[in-house]
């Protein structure tokens, strides 16, 4: 388990560094795609609820850190997403494009409408127009195409690797 948490790790700083490099070209009329969301639910389809747990609580802290919204709301989000899509692993074939499209939007609208939800219950504003929450949730289908083969690649390398010492001693 250990490995698989280092493995994503490595892969969650290369996006890191190359959402950093990217970002201001990402962006169309004040909406870009959420990529961490996006990569958090690829992955924890693949590893299972304990895994999306956990990776979703530190990409959640992560995204609480850049962003200037309510203290601690990402973290909450992206925890209860990383569990709703690792207790989906293995009920469905993920490399559906109906699945991906149905994994993303669910994902990106669960977000959003728990921002706005928190935003009114502890005062803060989140007022986003429609025309904004709608590019985000193409953005992201659009997003998922490269980044759910990524994170299968990441999964299928640390088996690949597990295996190979198993039979080695």
């Amino acid at each position: 388990m250990k490995g698989r948490f280092i493995a994503y790790a490595a892969s969650y700083v290369v996006i890191v560094v190359l959402v950093g490099v990217f970002s201001r070209y990402l962006k169309f009329l004040g909406a870009a795609p959420e990529i961490f969301l996006v990569f958090l639910a690829a992955a924890s389809l693949r590893e299972g609820p304990y895994f999306g747990v956990i990776f979703g609580f530190l990409t959640g802290i992560f995204a609480d850190f850049i962003s200037v919204y309510l203290p601690g709301a990402h973290c909450l989000l992206y925890t209860a997403v990383g569990y709703i899509c690792g207790s989906l692993s293995g009920k469905f074939y993920t490399d559906s494009a109906q699945n991906r499209i149905f994994i993303t939007l669910s994902a990106t609208v669960f977000v959003r409408a728990g921002l706005w939800l928190a935003g009114e219950t502890f005062g803060v504003r989140y007022n986003p127009s429609s025309q904004w929450v709608m590019l985000t949730i193409l953005y992201n289908i659009l997003a998922s195409w490269p980044i759910f083969p990524a994170a299968a690649s990441v999964g299928s390398f640390i088996d690949k690797r597990n295996s190979s010492r198993e039979r080695h001693g």
